[in-house]
């Protein structure tokens, strides 16, 4: 089977130890808490991403981060995500 790479970013801990617990062994994670230092480049098969990454709930910085990754990444599947 292939290996596979889950980039996720967000700034609830919990969510990433979640995330840890719940992908198939052949993915490997890994993480970002918030929206600085994310890579724009790798090879990863899919990204997940929180919108509200710093707590300020009137500004989405997921979008920045989900628009980073498209233009560097285009084949990039991505999901976002929102509590």
């Amino acid at each position: 089977m292939k290996n596979l790479t889950l980039l996720a970013v967000d700034d609830d801990e919990l969510i990433l130890q979640t995330l840890k617990i719940g992908i198939p062994p052949h993915w490997r994670l890994e993480t970002h808490v918030g929206p600085h230092n994310v890579p724009t480049r790798g090879t990863y098969s899919a990204a997940f991403v929180d919108m509200h990454l710093t707590g300020n709930i009137a500004h989405a910085e997921g979008l920045t981060v989900i628009k980073k990754l498209k233009e560097n990444m285009p084949h990039l599947e991505i999901v976002a995500m929102s509590g």
